[in-house]
């Protein structure tokens, strides 16, 4: 078989695995929704609510408050969504020195600007302690997500176990390869 040939069949096999995965997930979410449904519809309190929901909509109907009853519950929902937009704008430009670091397309003038104004407000030092920390955390949670992702195909058919293990076995460092994704290539002949 060709090169061109077994691309070609890892990159169905990496189609059909994602799709597998879509589909499994669709159906647990599809089911969790019926039960949720079936046990709102079930409760006690749905039973009771139902004739009041008529009842309700009779008086706000007479008395035509209906219109403004919405206006001023669609106002307040509006200010605390405000509030809520607000505190995570205000979290958002905190965390943005530090994600700025993360972004691939951040320039390095923007960076030298950024570090210069740290200095002169003296949080330079600061800065650098918490970029080292979130570096070291930054690389560990790569690691456990690319070593977690390997050990969920551990038990998958051969082909599809080592293609997940050849896409991770290039982002770890020697002494960080787990010893379950070495073990099959101790027993079989390695994969390429």
């Amino acid at each position: 078989m060709s090169k061109q040939g077994e691309a070609r069949d890892l990159e169905l096999l990496e189609q059909i695995i994602q799709k597998e995965a879509e589909v499994d997930n669709l159906k647990q979410q599809t089911q969790e929704h019926q039960k949720r449904l079936r046990e709102i519809q079930k409760s006690r309190t749905f039973k009771l609510a139902k004739p009041f929901e008529r009842v309700k909509g009779f008086f706000t109907k007479l008395f035509g408050r209906e219109a403004e009853t919405k206006l001023m519950q669609e106002i307040r929902l509006l200010k605390e969504e405000l509030k809520d937009l607000e505190e995570q704008l205000t979290k958002a430009e905190e965390d943005l020195h530090y994600l700025s670091l993360d972004e691939r397309s951040f320039k390095s003038y923007q960076m030298m600007e950024l570090l210069r104004s740290k200095k002169n407000n003296g949080k330079l030092l600061d800065f650098i302690t918490e970029v080292v920390e979130q570096k070291q955390e930054h690389v560990q949670n790569y690691n456990e997500a690319l070593i977690y992702a390997a050990r969920l195909f551990m038990n998958e058919d051969k082909k599809k176990r080592e293609l997940a293990y050849s896409k991770v076995f290039p982002a770890l460092e020697t002494d960080e390869v787990p010893e379950f994704m070495i073990r099959p290539g101790l027993e079989e002949e390695p994969f390429e």
